[in-house]
């Protein structure tokens, strides 16, 4: 028995997105205070993940 499985188009935030494993403790840093300075200027969830290339 084959099973195929089916391949969707690439999302084009999806190719902007890094993981965050690999990242140093310098870059996770700089991303904490990116968020953290949006979310004080009120912008809202999904805009402020979008934004950082955070996952939804």
């Amino acid at each position: 028995m084959k099973i195929e499985l089916s391949r969707r188009a690439p999302h084009p935030l999806d190719m902007e997105k890094e993981d965050a494993r690999y990242q140093t403790l310098e870059q996770l840093h700089e991303r904490r205070k990116q968020v953290v300075r949006l979310h004080r200027k009120c912008i809202k969830v999904m805009h402020i993940v979008a934004m950082a290339g955070l996952s939804s």
